[in-house]
């Protein structure tokens, strides 16, 4: 039986949830329109309209924020995942071990 707390269950869940957003091909596409058009804004921005540029990149850093949050999230998942594994596969070589 795997050692998996309450709360190592909760974050697997939310990875899942992570996960499936992060590979949403809506959620793709939205992600990359709404960076293309602050790229966009970005280059066409007059040079002298440093605050409107300003804005636009604290936009795309946000925008970059969101996704590094929920990748985040699907690591976390990651990782508990792995020391799941890596925990059943020491007790099962300990009761191998003791079998014998």
């Amino acid at each position: 039986m795997p050692v998996v707390t309450i709360d190592d269950r909760e974050a697997m869940v939310r990875a899942d949830r992570a996960r499936s957003i992060l590979d949403n091909s809506e959620f793709a596409a939205a992600f990359a329109a709404v960076r293309e058009s602050l790229l966009t804004k970005i280059e066409e921005a007059p040079i002298r309209d440093k605050e409107a540029v300003h804005e636009c990149k604290l936009m795309l850093k946000l925008l970059n924020d969101v996704r590094a949050n929920l990748q985040s999230v699907v690591n976390t998942g990651k990782v508990i995942e792995s020391r799941t594994t890596m925990l059943d596969m020491a007790r099962k070589g300990l009761n191998n071990a003791f079998r014998r």
